[in-house]
Order: structure tokens, then sequence, then C-alpha cells
């Protein structure tokens, strides 16, 4: 009785893991190529190649450079800031904004590389 509650809190965590995974693949591959793919459509309709980092992500989709309207990912482009005010501290502000004018898709590779590391170790502690 015991060893078939063990087997199936194992089988529990197994599935679990698959399925972290499974949803870190589709969450990378929405972060990482759906931008890059917009970056290339853009850049074959005006010629200029725009930015996609965490400002572009954290974006309104309408302000005044669209009226007001809602966009969607033209409007992210127009209303995208060049840097964020965090603290007073200005340091810390150069710091955070470099970080958030990191490419969005080497975010997405970085923090899917972290879960998927995390995910492992809990899953290769589990059998251990």
């Amino acid at each position: 009785m015991i060893d078939d509650k063990k087997k199936l809190r194992e089988d529990a965590i197994e599935i679990g893991v698959y399925v972290l995974i499974i949803a870190l693949v589709v969450f990378a591959v929405s972060f990482i190529f759906l931008p890059i793919f917009d970056q290339a459509v853009s850049w074959l309709k005006t010629g200029t190649i725009p930015d996609r980092d965490l400002f572009w992500f954290t974006a309104n989709v309408s302000c005044a450079a669209t009226g007001g309207y809602a966009r969607g990912w033209e409007g992210m482009d127009l209303c995208r800031p060049d840097s964020i005010y965090f603290t007073d501290w200005v340091g810390v502000n150069t710091i955070l904004n470099y970080a958030f004018d990191v490419h969005i898709a080497i975010v997405a590779v970085i923090g899917a590389t972290l879960v998927l590391w995390v995910a492992f170790a809990v899953f290769n502690t589990q059998y251990e």
C-alpha cells in the first residue's frame, strides 16, 4: 500500500515536470520567435528594424502617438519608452535600464534555461 502511494507520487512528480517542460517550450517559442518574426515583418514593411526589448514588452498599445487608439504591436513600437526611472539612484537606474534594453528573445532564453535547470534539479533530486 505504501509502495503504491510512493509510486503514484513519483509518477505525479514526473508528469508535473514534463508538463512544466512543455509549457516552458511553448513560452520560450512564443517569446523568442514571435518578436523576431514581427521584427522581420516590420523591417520588410518599413525598412527599419524596431527594438524588441523589455521596454517594448512593457509599453502601452495606445498613447498620444497613436491618437489614443489601441494599435497592438505597432502601437507598442510607437509608445515604447527609451528609459524608465525605477528609483532616485542614477546607478541603479542605469543598470536596470541596461537590463531592460536586452532583446526579449535573449531574456526568454535565459529565463527558460534557468527554469529548466531548476526543473531538472528537482526531478533528479526526487530519484536519488
